[in-house]
């Protein structure tokens, strides 16, 4: 055997120990690294769909507000989105607010801007009522909300 069959023999050992320690670290370290890699940019990119939906929404809001030492009531109407409300209809319980202030269609509802409109509660009125929203926006038309909201100071009458 001569020094060439020899070093010929290291240098196949040393490529297929080169090969073998490849082939277990990318097992072992890269591909679980690319997974989560590409695991990242669907996160990324699920957050930025979300966050473009988002600009296009309005959120309405509404609370109701007890002012003047129990003289007054408000009904607070705000656009809690990032995104213009427009048609903005408003459906109180009848039955539990009266609306001293007429409450129309809003056509217009920008962002962070509230509404206040003066009301008083009948004596039917309990302490939450559930109010009804309608609006359009960006996103979609004809959005649709019901959300409970808390009259403050409302005494509650008991009948017989």
């Amino acid at each position: 055997m001569e020094t060439s069959d020899v070093l010929s023999i290291i240098a196949i050992g040393i490529s297929l120990i080169s090969i073998i320690w490849n082939a277990i670290s990318y097992f072992k370290f890269d591909k679980p690294l690319k997974q989560m890699d590409i695991e990242t940019k669907r996160i990324e990119i699920a957050k930025h769909k979300k966050e473009e939906e988002d600009k296009k929404k309005a959120i309405i809001k509404g609370e109701f507000l007890y002012q003047g030492e129990g003289k007054y009531y408000h009904f607070s109407v705000i656009n809690e989105g990032k995104c213009v409300a427009k048609n903005v209809v408003i459906h109180l319980p009848k039955e539990h607010i009266d609306a001293v202030s007429p409450i129309g269609k809003i056509d217009i509802l920008p962002s962070n801007q509230p509404i206040i409109y003066r009301v008083s509660p009948t004596y039917k009125c309990k302490n939450i009522v559930m109010v009804e929203f309608q609006w359009d926006d960006d996103y979609e038309e004809k959005q649709h909300s019901i959300e409970p909201i808390v009259v403050p100071h409302v005494v509650q009458r008991v009948f017989d």
